[in-house]
């Protein structure tokens, strides 16, 4: 929690650094934000493999063409607007993440992952019997 209440004082530090740590000041470079034909290329050819059968693929082609002729262009927009800012948020992900991280009042990381809804585990009750059973799972997949 620490880290939590350190981050949360520097948004308002106004020196133009966050904090002492050299390697989070405004001189490390912004992370590039995508163009909206890339990321829906890309989203297109990740999801591709779990796509077996041909009325998924197709929803899922139309909805990937749908973000990037109706909604995309807007929300591409608003995020390229934010991205000419300077100082916070230095990236055009960082708010969004500090905001998921840092205004949730819940244990992390196992109550609070971007990537990772967990279904609800009677068997696991206990949040450590969750995070063994995590564990030994993410090393059997990873060998």
């Amino acid at each position: 929690m620490l880290f939590g209440c350190v981050r949360a004082s520097l948004r308002c530090s106004g020196k133009g650094y966050c904090g002492t740590n050299p390697l989070a000041t405004k001189e490390v470079p912004r992370l590039p934000l995508p163009s909206l034909a890339d990321t829906c290329t890309r989203l297109a050819r990740k999801v591709s493999p779990f796509l077996a059968d041909p009325k998924a693929a197709k929803t899922t082609q139309d909805a990937i063409d749908s973000l990037l002729h109706v909604e995309g262009p807007k929300l591409h927009s608003l995020l390229l607007a934010n991205e000419q800012r300077s100082g916070y948020p230095y990236s055009y992900v960082e708010q969004y993440w500090d905001d998921m991280y840092l205004n949730g009042r819940w244990p992390l990381p196992i109550n609070s992952n971007p990537f990772l809804t967990l279904k609800s585990d009677p068997a696991r009750a206990s949040m450590t019997a969750r995070a063994a059973a995590i564990s030994v799972a993410a090393a059997k997949f990873a060998h």
